[in-house]
This record gives C-alpha cells, sequence and structure tokens, in this order.
C-alpha cells in the first residue's frame, strides 16, 4: 500500500510539473539569459548582479529600494547603524596571498579577493560577503576576511553566502563560529542562502519595478534561476500546488519524506552506474588493459570536487582526461563535462583551460543538473550521451596519434 501512495504521489507531481512545463513554453519563461551566456553558476556573475542591486547609483535606477530591502531581509540587525551612503565592491582586494600561513591565527594577516564589499564611505562599517557556489573553500579564507573587517573596524559583519546556506569548511573558517554561537562571541560569520535570503529579497524587490519592466522581467529570470540552482518549484504558484498535495494526507506526507530522504543518495547512484558504463566501455571498444584511473575523494561521486577519468595513452604521462563527472569543478566557470589531452609536461596544450590541457572538447553535459540525471535514466537518451562522449574520446586519441607521428 505504502509503494502504490509513494507511485501515486510521484505520478501526481510529474503531472503537475508538466502543467507548469507548459505554461513556461507558452510564456516563455524558459528563456533564460543566464543559462544562454552560460553564467548560470559563475560566481564572478552572480557577485555582480547582486553589487548592482545593492547599489544606490546602479542601472536599474531604484536608487536605495533594493539595498534596504536587503538589510531588511538578508542583514537583519546583524549590523548596526549601517545606511545608504555606502559603495559597493567585487572581488576586492585586500592583498597578495602567500604559501605560508604558520603565524598565528590572532594576528591580523589577510589577504585575497572579497566577493562583494558594503563599506560605509567613511569606513565605519563593513559587510563582507564570501559567494560560495560551487568552488571550494580556500585556506583560511574566512578567516583571512575576517582579520580584514576587525582590522578596519569593530562595526562589521561576516556573511557566508551559498545556495542552501552551509557552514564553511574548518580550512577556510578556522576557530571562526557560524551564526553568533555561544563560543568565541566576537570571531563569527553568519551563513545566509540563496534558497531563503536572497530569493526573499528578490521575490520583495520585484514588486518594485512595477514601472521599470526591463528590471522587473531580468529579476524574474534570476528568481527562476535560484529556484532551478536550489531544487525548488520554478514558481511560487507550483510550490504551493505541490505543498497542497504532499500535505493533503499523513500517507501523502511520509510517502513525501521518504522520497526526500533517498533523493541525495539516489542521485549518486545513477551517476555511478553511468560512468561505471563508460569505463567499460572504454576498456572494450579501446582494447586498454591497464585500468582507467576513475578519480574521486573518499566520499560519494555526487558530492566529490572535480571527479575525474583519465584514460592512458602510449605517450608517457599524457592522458585523454575527462571532468568534472558531477558537475562540480574547482573552477565555477567549468562545470559543464569537457574531454582534452592532459599533459603535464605541456607539449601538447593550447593553455585552455588550464596549461596541463589541450584539445579540449566541450559538451553541453552539465552532471549536476537533475535534467541530465533524468536523462542517463532513460535508456535511449543514456546511450546517446554515452555515444557522443565516446566519440569525443575517440577523436582525441586519434588526434594525439597525429601529434605524436609529427
Amino acid at each position: 500500500m505504502d509503494e502504490i501512495k509513494m507511485q501515486g504521489l510521484l505520478n501526481e507531481v510529474f503531472h503537475i510539473n508538466n502543467k507548469y512545463e507548459e505554461i513556461a513554453k507558452i510564456t516563455g519563461e524558459n528563456f533564460n539569459v543566464f543559462d544562454i551566456l552560460g553564467r548560470s553558476k559563475h560566481e564572478n556573475s552572480f557577485s555582480s548582479f547582486i553589487a548592482e542591486m545593492l547599489n544606490p547609483e546602479g542601472a536599474h535606477g531604484r536608487k536605495d529600494i533594493f539595498l534596504k530591502l536587503f538589510y531588511k531581509h538578508v542583514i537583519g540587525d546583524k549590523i548596526l547603524n549601517l545606511d545608504t551612503n555606502i559603495r559597493v565592491n567585487t572581488e576586492f582586494f585586500i592583498g597578495f596571498e602567500e604559501e605560508d600561513y604558520e603565524q598565528s591565527d590572532d594576528e591580523l594577516r589577510f589577504s585575497g579577493r572579497i566577493d562583494i564589499l558594503i563599506q560605509h564611505k567613511t569606513l565605519t562599517s563593513l559587510i563582507i560577503i564570501e559567494n560560495k557556489i560551487y568552488a571550494p573553500d580556500r585556506k583560511k579564507q574566512l578567516l583571512r576576511y575576517w582579520n580584514f573587517g576587525k582590522s578596519r573596524t569593530n562595526e562589521f559583519g561576516l556573511f557566508y553566502l551559498t545556495l542552501d546556506g552551509d557552514k564553511a569548511t574548518p580550512i577556510s573558517a578556522v576557530h571562526l563560529k557560524p551564526n553568533n554561537s555561544d563560543e568565541n562571541q566576537g570571531a563569527c560569520y553568519i551563513c545566509i542562502s540563496y534558497k531563503d535570503h536572497i530569493l526573499k529579497w528578490m521575490e520583495e524587490s520585484i514588486k518594485e519595478t512595477h514601472n521599470f519592466p526591463i528590471v522587473r522581467e531580468t529579476l524574474r529570470q534570476y528568481i527562476f534561476l535560484i529556484r532551478k540552482l536550489t531544487n525548488q518549484s520554478k514558481t511560487q504558484e507550483m510550490s504551493e500546488e505541490i505543498q497542497k498535495l504532499i500535505t493533503k494526507d499523513s500517507k501523502s506526507f511520509m510517502s513525501a519524506s521518504l522520497i526526500a530522504g533517498e533523493f541525495e543518495k539516489t542521485k549518486s547512484l545513477i551517476l555511478d552506474i553511468f560512468w561505471q558504463r563508460i569505463i567499460k566501455e572504454i576498456k572494450t571498444k579501446f582494447a586498454l588493459d591497464v585500468k582507467i584511473d576513475f578519480k574521486k575523494e573518499n566520499y560519494d561521486l555526487l558530492n566529490s570536487w572535480c571527479p575525474s577519468i583519465f584514460i592512458p595513452t602510449k605517450k608517457n604521462n599524457v592522458f585523454i582526461g575527462i571532468e568534472p563527472l558531477n558537475g562540480k569543478h574547482f573552477k565555477s566557470s567549468f562545470n559543464k563535462l569537457f574531454i582534452g589531452i592532459f599533459d603535464p609536461a605541456g607539449e601538447n596544450n593550447q593553455g585552455n583551460p588550464f596549461k596541463q590541457w589541450g584539445q579540449t572538447r566541450t559538451t553541453g553535459y552539465d552532471f549536476s543538473s537533475d535534467d541530465i540525471l533524468s536523462k542517463i535514466i532513460d535508456p535511449k537518451e543514456s546511450e546517446a550521451i554515452k555515444l557522443d562522449i565516446l566519440e569525443k574520446v575517440q577523436e582525441l586519441m586519434y588526434t594525439l596519434k597525429k601529434l605524436e607521428e609529427k
């Protein structure tokens, strides 16, 4: 009975999604400039957009309206005495990063580039925002930014912005504690999310754009993008309809809870099965006797950073590389799968996307996308994607052979 209930719930959600997909086709909601320009996961682009919204002198023409709403829905009462007499910077340089960080963490040592810096023009107050979408934390990154704020004023706040409001890793935060915990009062950072804080701010901001149609439609596209990246329904209406379905009765609610609890593990399983198929095909197709180096971290494939496949070639230490297998690259601009010649010596590289890589072939596959995961479940779609990847691998092997002959 429970299985029947869960299947029924899934079917009903599927039909709701189809309905809103049809509405999106009719209204053109799927036409998203951020996706089209390949900036949907680019942290610098997100930072620039937020900074422009916050700027009272920004091209949006709404003066300090968006800034005040940001204080209300994101900053709250965490920072005092901040008014609209501010300047907003992105990628704000505070010093060259050094390899040696052996000095005491208590020393006010800082370096790097702050994603978003909001500062009072009299320099009495600061808001520092570290914007993390898919890039990993850097060594002592939050601590260095906290040190910078402390060296300028006691009236500052350090915010860690992620898709879901995650905490920073110890490698970045060191002794800083999230959200004003009882420990180390005064040495804290505040977790904020796109899923809740930024989305709420954008939804409130769009209400202030009735006479600014270009601004309004740009915000609408940005809201759709946030909902997509945080696995939410495309619209508030769709969200409410699904919530109503889940809360229809206790069995529907429990079924939804069970599905939600297994969803991340299921996505990881889907990825693992697909890439193991690719590995098997490569071994068979190219008669490779050596074991393919299937690189991923100790935890599951879904949450690893830049898992890769490196296929050995006849040339020593030169590989055909495929990455990132889960759409999470160290550089946020390379989340779509690419295939290329990995040559640490640099004899065949073209400097694209990194100095060790050459002859890269990009694909349209972002394996962090639920859309792609749904396709590799479907046998026909999965076969087409597999053949495309194998074709690019074969093409690169042929290219490398020609380079070696020369």
